[in-house]
């Protein structure tokens, strides 16, 4: 499903919301959307790189525990783990 940017944009301050209210429910609707695919990497790509999420919420969602849990968890791991280290090398450079 190919979204414009303006329709991307709107559904991910939907889904935003929907995964405030309820985490599982927020993502399975952002795949159903076609604003995220079902791959791991892109799920946690979303909880890492996503501005505003509340830390609480994604804790609640690690929390639920679930076949793919484990998967998501290392990736936004991952993701996190390197977000921080490339950040804490360019900052001296600044």
């Amino acid at each position: 499903m190919d979204l414009d940017v303006e329709e991307r944009k709107k559904l991910i301050i939907q889904g935003k919301k929907k995964f405030s209210a309820n985490p599982k429910k927020g993502i399975e609707w952002m795949v159903e959307k076609g604003v995220l695919s079902k791959t791991k990497e892109d799920i946690a790509n979303f909880l890492v790189d996503t501005e505003f999420l509340d830390k609480t919420v994604i804790g609640e969602y690690f929390g639920e525990r679930y076949l793919n849990f484990y998967f998501i968890f290392f990736f936004f791991f991952l993701m996190f783990f390197f977000f921080e280290t490339k950040t804490k090398k360019i900052s001296p450079i600044l």
